[in-house]
Formats: structure tokens, C-alpha cells, sequence
């Protein structure tokens, strides 16, 4: 019982001031790195093209892995 006044504000301050926070910089960081697997994927393909040899041959995998990324997000943003 004693407790009380020193949680509530204790839980307050957690509640309305410091999740938020977290919260946002975490669904900012996944936005980012969604976006660093999309780029690395089509870029890697642009990349594996150019090259030629073997990696030319498995440029298509990497594009496909981006398209189906870009679905995946489309997805879930539905």
C-alpha cells in the first residue's frame, strides 16, 4: 500500500510518455529496414547484372526476392 505514490507516476510517466516513444522508433527502424532489403535486393540485381558470369544467372532471384518484399509489404500495410 505504501507503494502507490511512488508507482503511479512510475507508471505514468511509462505509460504515456516513454512507450509512445519506443514504440515509434521501433516502427520507424522496421520501416528502414524494410526499405535497406528492398534496395539491397534490386539494387543487387542491377548489380549482378552488370557483372556478368555466374552472378548474371542468379540475378533473377534476387529481383524475384524484391518483388515478393514489395508484396509482402503491400500485405501488411493492407
Amino acid at each position: 500500500v505504501w507503494l502507490y505514490p511512488l508507482l503511479v507516476p512510475i507508471e505514468f510517466i511509462t505509460q504515456i510518455i516513454v512507450r509512445p516513444i519506443t514504440l515509434s522508433v521501433r516502427l520507424w527502424a522496421n520501416f528502414l529496414a524494410g526499405h535497406f532489403l528492398l534496395a539491397v535486393f534490386f539494387l543487387g540485381t542491377i548489380a549482378m547484372l552488370e557483372s556478368g558470369g555466374i552472378l548474371y544467372a542468379i540475378a533473377p532471384l534476387s529481383f524475384a526476392i524484391g518483388v515478393a518484399l514489395v508484396g509482402f509489404e503491400i500485405f501488411v500495410s493492407l
